[in-house]
């Protein structure tokens, strides 16, 4: 994109990477105290807090009119730029729920979702899967995804994209909602039960994925991202494995949520102190029409703008197009949840949980 907007306007566009694992907001601290600050940077939801009144307000870019994925402040307003939307949910094999004789739409609820676990476990064999879900707990590699995300569908599944309540009892109170987190609880339990054991404690995100795009596993514990590894790195095992359709249903510990969970990753801000004027134009840019065909076609991002007429290749596009038609989304707040001891300590306030 930096190429093609310096080929189109003449204006150079420096990247400046971030290794994998390493502290981006701590490295952006760093460049701020060394008067080095980048004129845009990337921040996800827990890292604007950061900044706090030193980002531009953009609320009146033309962009800002055509998403609602910005991440926007209640006081400081539009501060982050949206350039993709990502979907959390459990995402399946269709072509196994099929052969086991299972509609994802019946699964509407606990019961429902281990009557479906079993079903397809007493089959394992003749499908040949490893296991029913691809589901890892492994801490030092993988607590983003089996913490985070997960913990997200505690906060989130089922509730409207305006409903904040379990993020604000637990940052505001340091409680957690009994019922609703043994019910998330039992389907952990769940997912740990029906998972395969090699993965569970030694896996690897890698190990995950690919074995999922290889038809091992019928579910697996993902996000919409993977999309992009399913039809990518993993295109030879996908492809040997029929490159079968998926989908995504909701997390629904509790019956009758029906909702997933979607949001942009991360955004785009743009700091006061810098080139704001030529940073905005650039991110006015990359909103319009020959930045939206790299982001989608080259990139392989599901766009979060309305007028997008670029269709990802993702193989969970159309899945994530229908839920958002349907208007069956929630929020994706799990960045905003508190620092480790006091989310333990409302752990360890919440009763035993027995499955």
């Amino acid at each position: 994109m930096a190429d093609r907007y310096q080929k189109e306007t003449g204006v150079t566009v420096e990247i400046i990477p971030v290794a994998a694992g390493v502290d981006a907001q701590a490295t952006l601290k760093g460049y701020y105290l060394s008067d080095q600050m980048p004129d845009i940077i990337a921040c996800e939801a827990s890292g604007f807090s950061n900044w706090e009144g030193l980002l531009m307000d953009m609320s009146d870019q033309g962009w800002a009119s055509k998403t609602d994925a910005a991440y926007v402040d209640s006081t400081y307003g539009t501060l982050g730029f949206p350039y993709t939307t990502e979907a959390i949910g459990l995402a399946y094999n269709a072509d196994i729920l099929e052969k086991c004789g299972i509609d994802p739409k019946s699964i509407t609820g606990p019961s429902s979702m281990e009557d479906a676990f079993k079903k397809i476990d007493s089959q394992k064999s003749s499908l040949g899967l490893t296991a029913v879900v691809g589901y890892c707990a492994e801490p030092e590699n993988l607590g983003w995804s089996s913490g985070n995300h997960l913990m997200g569908a505690y906060f989130d599944s089922g509730l409207s994209r305006t409903d904040t309540k379990y993020i604000d009892q637990l940052n505001n109170e340091v409680k957690l909602d009994e019922n609703r987190f043994l019910g998330y609880a039992n389907m952990i339990g769940l997912f740990i039960d029906y998972s395969d054991p090699a993965l569970l404690v030694n896996g690897t995100y890698g190990d995950q994925v690919h074995n999922f795009a290889a038809g091992k596993y019928a579910f697996i514990t993902q996000g919409s991202w993977i999309g992009a590894t399913l039809v990518g790195d993993e295109a030879s095992s996908y492809a040997a494995a029929g490159n079968f359709k998926v989908g995504m249903i909701p997390y629904a510990f509790e019956e009758g949520q029906d909702t997933i969970l979607t949001s942009a990753p991360s955004w785009w801000a743009v700091p006061k102190e810098g080139q704001a004027d030529a940073a905005m134009a650039f991110l006015q840019w990359c909103a319009e029409d020959s930045a939206q065909q790299v982001m989608v076609e080259e990139a392989g991002f599901i766009s979060p703008f309305k007028d997008c007429k670029y269709v990802a290749s993702d193989p969970f596009a159309s899945t994530i197009s229908e839920y958002i038609s349907a208007g069956k989304t929630s929020r994706w707040q799990e960045m905003l949840f508190p620092q480790i001891s006091p989310l333990l300590t409302a752990i360890l306030q919440t009763t035993t949980m027995k499955r």
